[in-house]
């Protein structure tokens, strides 16, 4: 049975290869732009096994982060994987208080940290 992953990215380019790079390792993904739709996702009640969030979302304004979405995450799936991901290394440091488990550089070639990381939590 295929692992249930939420991808959330508010860029629209990138977030097809983040959904594409799971896919590619068996996960069956949803997406959202952005917390509002991702909450949504989350509590209606699809049980995710996964989550993939970047750290800053075009919610910026009014202080939404990825972090907002790993918290809303791990109530609905406290069993599930959080993922974190940024293009800036130091943004780690957001999410030091969450249920994050990883963090990876979006930018970079992550295929094959996503591959370790599902391998070890799913496998």
């Amino acid at each position: 049975m295929p692992i249930n992953a939420l991808v959330v990215e508010d860029l629209y380019g990138i977030r097809p290869e983040h959904v594409d790079a799971l896919e590619k390792l068996g996960c069956s993904v949803d997406d959202a732009e952005s917390y509002p739709t991702a909450a949504d996702k989350i509590k209606s009640g699809e049980k995710y096994q996964l989550l993939l969030c970047d750290t800053t979302l075009g919610d910026i304004p009014h202080n939404i982060f990825g972090t907002d979405v790993a918290e809303v995450f791990h109530k609905c799936n406290p069993d599930g994987v959080i993922i974190a991901m940024s293009s800036v290394p130091r943004k780690e440091e957001c999410w030091k208080n969450t249920n994050y488990k990883y963090f990876i550089d979006k930018w970079k070639m992550y295929e094959d940290s996503l591959r370790e990381i599902i391998e070890k939590e799913f496998k």
